[in-house]
């Protein structure tokens, strides 16, 4: 299953969003939203971003950067 797949079904399982909402301490509305909304959206322009050798290098700049 693809990453924006998994995301929009995550939206739907309750038992998920809960943990999520505790891991992350959110209100469940802002999780549902979260997940319904802003990720997907986000990964379809990283995904866009990716496309280019410098949108690419980018990206993995920042998942680098974001590991220290």
């Amino acid at each position: 299953m693809d990453l924006l797949k998994f995301l929009t079904n995550l939206s739907s399982d309750q038992i998920a969003l809960h943990q999520l909402n505790q891991s992350i301490e959110a209100k469940p509305t802002q999780v549902q939203k979260l997940t319904q909304l802003e990720l997907p959206m986000l990964m379809e322009a990283m995904n866009h971003n990716a496309r280019t050798p410098q949108g690419a290098q980018a990206l993995t700049s920042a998942r680098e950067t974001s590991r220290r």
